[in-house]
């Protein structure tokens, strides 16, 4: 059916807190209170999170979407590559040139007009 299943716990001033939530209405999990996993979480789907604070090494599969700024403290390591295809209409791509270890930086404009300037050549330039 659609009950829920509560799990509440003495709050430390005379009540009871609902700490976990199975809704079997909605078919959420709500946790209500702070949260400590002490072994890996695989999330398969989209997570939704309002902040996050990793202490780590961050590994992506795929594309990293960011709207805002990227502050970076420690600088950004880049690891030579071939030189990539050219960036889409209003797009840039900065890479480290495998073939001669320069900083490149390729610009495509509105117009789809392709720029490829060397910020600093590497040994081999």
């Amino acid at each position: 059916d659609d009950g829920d299943l509560v799990l509440k716990c003495d709050n430390g001033s005379g009540g009871t807190t609902a700490y976990l939530t199975l809704d079997g209405g909605t078919e959420t999990i709500e946790i209500v209170k702070n949260t400590n996993f002490a072994g890996n979480i695989d999330v398969d789907g989209t997570t939704n999170l309002d902040a996050v604070d990793i202490d780590g090494t961050v590994n992506m599969a795929t594309t990293l979407l960011v709207s805002g700024k990227i502050t970076g403290e420690g600088g950004i390591l880049l690891k030579q590559m071939a030189a990539p295809s050219a960036p889409a209409a209003g797009y840039a791509i900065l890479y480290m040139d495998s073939q001669n270890g320069s900083l490149t930086a390729q610009v495509t404009d509105a117009e789809s007009n392709t720029t490829t300037c060397v910020l600093c050549a590497g040994e081999g330039g």
